[in-house]
């Protein structure tokens, strides 16, 4: 009996591959109809440090289901296979795993998942993000950094507890940065306007805005974007909230996205403002309590 034949003979697999020495082996002992996170386990590993990858044209019926990596690499802990698959060659790994980048499947915004579910699950040790992300001369105790995320990573017996980008932006402006670094640009230079040479101020409106941005309703098409467009067509999203969805502000907050472009009133013995098409009164204490669209 030749290989093929004795394979095909087989009618169905447990669905799970993993590496091996020659290619893959199918793993017969491992739990019965697992979840991702106990597979994981089973491997070793922390639900946090491994991620699931689908493909591009995945349905129900693909030989290959899931290809499943240690987070931050493209180290594959296993393959999830349609039970039909009873022999799983490099080949169709190597055309289900086509246009995959692995500096594209961890970029910005899945790092940032991938390290705040880290943290509240206390699940990503040093130790482990040291070996993936290379971090050098590293200790239990200490801030890091990660040339491979241009993070500061910070740790506390050993166990990450928090994360700050090298550039000091926020993850959705990184994200914004990534999609439209144009428009990126046009925030830093309005901001650099007002600001001069003040970084943490201009790095702030930046993400002020990003952030807003992207907790806008249909941002781009936003029925309000032309009321609170700026200079060099930026949108003063942060507003636009303010204005529209009834985000609080407090006159501090005011005064800092909208330094050097809103201009006081001083009506009514009350904190008063005009900025663009609105008007803005803050009470004593510096919380907003009106705001009014200028005729």
């Amino acid at each position: 009996m030749n290989l093929t034949s004795f394979f095909s003979s087989k009618k169905e697999s447990s669905g799970i591959f993993v590496p091996a020495e020659n290619g893959f082996r199918e793993l017969t002992d491992g739990p019965g109809a697992p979840s991702v996170n106990e597979m994981a386990v089973y491997f070793g590993y922390e639900p946090d440090q491994v991620h699931f990858y689908i493909g591009r044209a995945w349905t129900p019926e693909s030989a290959i289901q899931t290809v499943i990596f240690e987070v931050f690499t493209d180290k594959i802990v296993y393959v999830a296979t349609h039970k039909s698959v009873t022999l799983l060659t490099h080949s169709m790994l190597n055309t289900f795993l086509r246009g995959f980048n692995v500096l594209e499947e961890f970029d910005d915004v899945t790092a940032n998942e991938i390290l705040t579910a880290g943290i509240e699950n206390k699940s990503l040790t040093v130790k482990f993000l040291s070996k993936v992300l290379n971090l050098q001369d590293t200790e239990p105790n200490g801030v890091f950094y990660s040339s491979r995320l241009a993070m500061y990573l910070y740790f506390n017996a050993g166990v990450l507890t928090d994360f700050q980008p090298a550039d000091g932006l926020t993850h959705w402006a990184k994200h914004l940065k990534q999609l439209n670094p144009g428009m990126v640009s046009d925030y830093e230079q309005v901001a650099r306007k007002y600001w001069g040479d003040n970084y943490p101020k201009i790095i702030n409106e930046i993400n002020i805005q990003s952030d807003a941005l992207f907790d806008t309703p249909n941002s781009v098409n936003n029925a309000f974007v032309s009321l609170h467009r700026g200079e060099q067509g930026t949108v003063n999203y942060k507003m636009l909230l303010v204005c529209h969805y009834d985000q609080p502000m407090t006159l501090e907050e005011f005064l800092g996205v909208n330094h050097g472009r809103c201009k006081p009133l001083w009506v009514d013995g009350r904190h008063r403002y005009q900025l663009g098409q609105f008007s803005y009164a803050f009470s004593e204490q510096g919380d907003l309590i009106h705001k009014n669209q200028i005729n």
